[in-house]
């Protein structure tokens, strides 16, 4: 839902499993597992009413967002 405006988005996503690769990202600190997905997909600014205001607009309509989220296991 952007701006009041809700629409079914279809992203492909890839999911990384390490195990024990906990320690190598904090410094040693916890040990466990990660998950880690990464996406990226498009939105359309104009399926949202996000226009052009005064032809001084910098940004494309089509806009790329690249998400990356990190999860873990602790033991």
């Amino acid at each position: 839902t952007i701006k009041g405006t809700t629409k079914a988005l279809t992203a492909s996503v890839k999911f990384d499993y390490l195990p024990g690769k906990l320690g190598a990202r904090s410094g040693g600190k916890l040990e466990g597992d990660l998950l880690v997905l990464r996406s990226t997909f498009s939105v359309n600014r104009n399926d949202f009413g996000i226009n052009a205001g005064n032809g001084e607009d910098k940004v494309a309509n089509e806009v790329v967002i690249r998400l990356a989220l990190a999860g873990a296991s602790v033991k």
